[in-house]
């Protein structure tokens, strides 16, 4: 509220009873007085809030809050209140969202991908707009839930140049917003989708690769294969030309079979790391980075941080892997797709084999693979010229 203050001036009561509580011009003033004198004023005191870690303008609250009372109190109370979208009235002003609007909320658009599968947070495209924030130097950091968050970066404010006496003497530290925090493989607001199963692990594609639903089979590949192939009751076809192969050692001799892992990674199949690189990888030659083939060690953690159920999905049985704890309320269905030997499609509907990307290193010829049944869910070596299911992931464990 305005505090007047009267020089030499015959106002009356009813004139000033008009300007209390808004900031009329001097000049204005000066002509409602007449030439008996000026009226001087104060600004306002406060303009903004002062209990929020973001400071609200008063203007925009009283633009975006209906029926607010023109009092410091009253405005304290719009601003830490909940918006319709579920957040604080101030967390909405930072992110230039609308309080009224339940649907208007933070989300990560898009972000590109490097070369290695990880995020390029320098590229990240925000919904709303980072222009539109009203924090608009806020960096971002990529762990946690989508909200805003500490810590916070003190100031200092000087008195003059328009910061109004009332919120300090000079050298007055007020807090501002120094960060939020965002989440950039989330379950919500995030087109790749994925499922992930427990703090920290991967995010497990919902269908296998070739397959639309969780109960499609998908494409059958040998290990190092990209090329993907189906069975037509009489053998099997390439998806990529139609031609036939045969699930064989003999079939698949010049590629990845009986080459150890110092073979294998001096014909550039796998890297450093043991596991096939993107070019043979089938999950990455179909969708693209940043889906790959799982690891050995990443089915290893599914087994030990999952629970499993045998079920039948639309007619099709297979496992139900669900997570654990807070996790207990996700869950993936692998579909028993057999799998490819010869001509022949073998144990459709009782068995399912998943491969890995991880070659055995003791052993060449044979890589780890996910093996179930209604009886069992384990991790387990075969011959790399088995037909297999893919199912991708993206993300890497923490």
């Amino acid at each position: 509220m305005s505090k007047l203050r009267v020089v030499s001036c015959k106002l009356g009561v009813a004139v000033l009873a008009l300007l209390v509580g808004r900031a009329a011009s001097a000049a204005t003033l000066a002509r409602q007085c007449g030439a008996f004198g000026i009226v001087t004023y104060d600004p306002l005191p406060v303009t903004e809030t002062q209990t929020t870690q973001v400071p609200v303008p008063y203007a925009w609250l009283n633009a975006h809050v209906p029926g607010i009372a023109y009092a410091c109190e009253a405005y304290e109370a719009a601003a830490t209140a909940t918006a319709a979208n579920g957040r604080p009235v101030w967390a909405c002003y930072a992110l230039g969202l609308d309080p009224q609007d339940a649907t208007s909320d933070f989300r990560i658009a898009s972000f590109p991908m490097k070369a290695d599968g990880t995020p390029d947070f320098a590229n990240v495209a925000f919904d709303p707009l980072q222009a539109q924030w009203n924090v608009p130097d806020a960096p971002v950091t990529w762990k946690g839930a989508a909200t805003l968050e500490g810590p916070w970066r003190t100031v200092t404010e000087e008195v003059g140049r328009g910061v109004s006496p009332s919120r300090g003497s000079p050298g007055t530290a007020r807090p501002t917003m120094q960060f939020f925090k965002a989440v950039v493989f989330g379950d919500a607001d995030d087109d790749l989708g994925g499922v992930q199963l427990w703090e920290g692990g991967p995010y497990w594609a919902e269908c296998n690769v070739g397959a639309s639903k969780p109960e499609e089979y998908g494409y059958y590949f040998w290990w190092g294969d990209t090329v993907g192939y189906t069975n037509t009751g009489s053998g099997w076809i390439s998806v990529k030309d139609g031609t036939s192969i045969s699930f064989s050692s003999s079939g698949i001799a010049a590629s990845t079979y009986n080459k150890d892992n110092s073979a294998l990674l001096s014909a550039g199949y796998i890297d450093s790391t043991g596991n096939l690189v993107a070019a043979h990888d089938a999950a990455t030659a179909h969708l693209g980075a940043p889906w790959r083939m799982p690891t050995d060690a990443e089915f290893s953690a599914l087994v030990e941080n999952c629970t499993t159920e045998w079920i039948t999905t639309n007619g099709v049985p297979g496992r139900l892997v669900t997570g654990k704890g807070e996790y207990a309320n996700r869950s993936i269905f692998l579909p028993a797709a057999g799998y490819g030997y010869d001509s022949s499609l073998i144990l459709l509907g009782s068995d399912g084999s998943y491969w890995s990307s991880t070659p055995d290193s003791d052993y060449s010829g044979i890589a780890w693979f996910l093996y179930f049944s209604s009886g069992s869910f384990s991790g387990n070596t075969y011959g790399r010229y088995d037909g297999q299911s893919v199912r991708p992931v993206r993300g890497f464990a923490e």
